[in-house]
């Protein structure tokens, strides 16, 4: 139990240095980009949770069903992947909105980078909580 602690303080750190890059990036915008990027983002908050919602509560469903074993390591990857899968999604979508929204070339570096960052800390998460939870049940 231990180890996970760890995953998810190093996850975590990581999330809170990548907002830091991020919030560095938007300082240097001006306020109508700024303005842009608040119009943009307020309207998709919601629909980049809805996806992660519906499989959070697919999985929880699913184990109320308290299935086997086996189905419940096929289950965890169905979960796990489909996390991943939506995650990868919203940060493109997000990238080619910024994209058209002709923000600078260092906010997108930045954001791109943010993005990348995100999805290999996510990832990483994932690996660590699902491969141990597989040994053990192997």
């Amino acid at each position: 139990m231990d180890n996970i602690l760890i995953a998810f303080a190093i996850f975590f750190s990581g999330i809170i240095f990548i907002r830091l890059f991020h919030r560095k990036a938007i300082r240097q915008l001006s306020t109508e980009q700024k303005a842009k990027l608040v119009d943009y983002s307020s309207g998709v908050a919601v629909w980049r949770m809805l996806p992660l919602l519906l499989t959070f509560l697919g999985f929880v469903f699913f184990m109320y069903l308290k299935p086997s074993v086996d189905v419940m390591k096929t289950g965890l990857f169905i979960y796990l992947a489909l996390i991943w899968i939506s995650f990868i999604i919203s940060n493109i979508i997000v990238q080619r909105k910024y994209n058209i929204l002709d923000f600078p070339s260092s906010f997108l570096r930045t954001v791109l980078f943010c993005s990348i960052a995100s999805i290999v800390l996510v990832t990483a998460l994932i690996i660590f909580i699902a491969f141990p939870f597989l040994k053990n049940h192997s």
